[in-house]
């Protein structure tokens, strides 16, 4: 399931029953808010996605987690003006993969919240782990973009490497996906200026002036499901 939207967890028989007998009435509650969705990632022995009600990113979210040890199932719902509700099959205690993501959103919606801030390793910037994927030369990623969200991904390169980025994605109607690249850790920064699109904007390629990260971001309108691929040389 590794890398695939989160429906491939929502809509696994196993999962799906455990998920209802979990959730129980706040089962719909949960689920309106994965029309968005993520891919599924692996954290540890977890598996976890999350989701956002359509243009209500980072205010009406849900999680699920799997822990792949104990065979156990968690779900968190969050509402930015109410107690985030945590489900834990068994009783467990939440686990830290859960409690990151509402902790972050949480920052995201209230600065001046109590809760905890996503916890980054050293040399990392929080916005980086939180909300970055890392990209790796010729290994191709696939994800589920639509709405007013993105997907946000790094990749590492030295000053002097030629960086190629490419983006296709399954044609729907009139879908149309598309990406930006910057060196801002921030969506909403400026463009690298090195670099040229090609190929109707599915395309990218330019010469890196400085070492550091470089920061890719892919929006889909209505949605779409992607592949994007980077190349260094």
């Amino acid at each position: 399931m590794e890398g695939h939207d989160s429906d491939s967890l929502l809509k696994n028989a196993a999962i799906q029953a455990r998920m209802k007998k979990l959730l129980r009435r706040k089962y719909d509650a949960f689920m309106e808010s994965f029309e968005t969705l993520n891919p599924v990632r692996k954290e540890g022995n977890f598996l976890f996605s999350s989701g956002c009600l359509i243009h209500a990113c980072t205010h009406l979210e849900s999680a699920i987690a799997v822990d792949l040890v104990n065979q156990t199932v968690y779900a968190a719902i969050f509402r930015q003006d109410e107690k985030t509700r945590y489900f834990n099959e068994g009783g467990t205690a939440t686990p830290a993969v859960i409690k990151n993501w509402a902790d972050n959103l949480r920052q995201i919606s209230n600065p001046n919240s109590e809760s905890k801030p996503w916890s980054a390793p050293p040399g990392a910037t929080k916005v980086e782990v939180a909300r970055a994927k890392r990209l790796k030369s010729m290994v191709p990623v696939n994800g589920f973009v639509g709405g007013e969200s993105h997907d946000s991904y790094v990749i590492r390169a030295r000053k002097g490497q030629i960086l190629t980025l490419s983006l296709s994605w399954q044609r729907e109607e009139d879908n149309r996906a598309s990406f930006t690249v910057s060196a801002s850790p921030d969506f909403s920064g400026a463009p690298s200026k090195f670099g040229k699109d090609s190929h109707e904007d599915t395309k990218w390629a330019g010469t890196v002036p400085r070492t550091g990260n470089y920061y890719v971001y892919v929006v889909a309108h209505p949605s779409a499901r992607y592949t994007l691929k980077a190349r260094l040389r």
